[in-house]
């Protein structure tokens, strides 16, 4: 994954129409400190980025905006905006009423999840299943940005494509996905569309790049 990365911001510098004016988000289910270890593994710095969304989008860091003692800082305008009727305790009671309900199942009985206390913040609760069979969450898929995302998984990457912004899928970086999991609707992908366009999880810099073009062409024609 971290190639990945790299090759994404290799192939921007290669597009002259891009390589000045672009600026670069990283949008992660990983803390802040896994996304630190993560980029550091490839030799990125926080200060490449222009936002980094951590913990399933419950902070936002901008570096060089919010930092103390040489630390990034949530952002705290972001963070007053999700605050607000946001009910931590009343959620964790809900889905532990829905684990003890289902089918059947006790008060006393072992519970198919648990709290993933490392992941978690004050406004992200995550949880580790035990058990999939014995889920039953359905999985709620909550002009100038180009999102690189994957083709399948926890990208909501069908809401991300809503004919406003370009979108380059990056097809096979996930083996297995929330797909296995219960969900509303399918991964969705408009077809023909000039602002969405393809490459694989192994494509290199230049191939990034070519895909990065079309976006150019696609803009001029519309």
């Amino acid at each position: 994954m971290i190639r990945i990365v790299q090759e994404i911001f290799r192939a921007v510098n290669l597009v002259s129409q891009t390589a000045r004016f672009s600026g670069f988000a990283i949008s992660t289910a990983m803390s802040m400190s896994e996304l630190t270890a993560f980029l550091k593994s490839g030799n990125l710095q926080m200060n490449e980025f222009d936002a980094l969304i951590c913990s399933s989008g419950s902070e936002v860091y901008y570096p060089g905006i919010y930092s103390e003692h040489g630390n990034l800082c949530p952002g705290r305008d972001y963070a007053t905006h999700i605050d607000y009727r946001w009910g931590c305790d009343g959620l964790k009671k809900t889905i532990r009423k829905l684990m003890n309900t289902h089918e059947g199942g006790s008060p006393h009985s072992s519970s198919p999840i648990e709290e993933d206390t490392k992941s978690s913040n004050s406004h992200c609760v995550s949880y580790l299943i035990n058990d999939i069979s014995k889920v039953p969450f359905c999985l709620l898929e909550i002009k100038q940005l180009i999102s690189e995302t994957n083709e399948t998984g926890d990208t909501d990457y069908e809401e991300l494509i809503s004919e406003t912004h370009k979108t380059l899928i990056m097809k096979g970086v996930v083996e297995k996905g929330s797909e296995e999991l219960l969900r509303i609707k399918d991964d969705i992908v408009p077809e023909g569309s000039p602002l969405v366009t393809y490459t694989n999880a192994e494509a290199k810099a230049d191939e990034i790049a070519t895909a990065l073009k079309h976006f150019s062409k696609s803009s001029q024609g519309m």
